[in-house]
């Protein structure tokens, strides 16, 4: 009877120690620092959907960081595109209540990204936006990994 007492509880252990704790999606986006790895636009601008393809190195190496106060930093990285720009610019970010779009404000513009993704490793947006001009939508989606 001990041992099978000791079996049961050896197997409860193991069987918890497997378990782990869900994140919440605050908990995931301020974890880590972040970086674009891809960028798309459909329908195409000038032909380009692949607009990552398409950025400057400069653009490619900038550290995104949310942190838990709801302030957004983005870093221009080891690589500045004008060397008078900031290193860094600020901005305010806020989940809505069930954590499924970011609403983003730097600069004087508000963006609403919807979540897309998001894991420890890989965190993917889409939002839209229209030109001004010719009156197109375009969607952007984006996805960004920790770093």
């Amino acid at each position: 009877m001990k041992l099978r007492l000791l079996f049961v509880f050896a197997f409860l252990a193991a069987l918890m120690s497997g378990c782990q704790i869900e994140k919440s999606n605050t908990e995931l986006l301020t974890g880590s620092n972040w970086r674009i790895q891809a960028w798309t636009i459909t329908p195409p601008i000038l032909g380009i959907t692949d607009w990552f393809a398409n950025l400057e190195p400069c653009e490619t190496d900038n550290i995104f960081t949310f942190n838990t106060n709801g302030t957004a930093i983005i870093d221009e990285g080891a690589l500045k595109c004008l060397a008078n720009d900031p290193q860094t610019r600020t901005g305010t970010w806020s989940f809505n209540t069930d954590e499924t779009t970011i609403t983003l404000v730097s600069s004087g513009i508000t963006q609403i990204w919807q979540l897309l993704d998001l894991t420890a490793k890989i965190f993917k947006i889409k939002y839209t936006d229209t030109d001004q001009t010719s009156g197109i939508t375009n969607t952007h989606t984006i996805t960004f990994e920790a770093i």
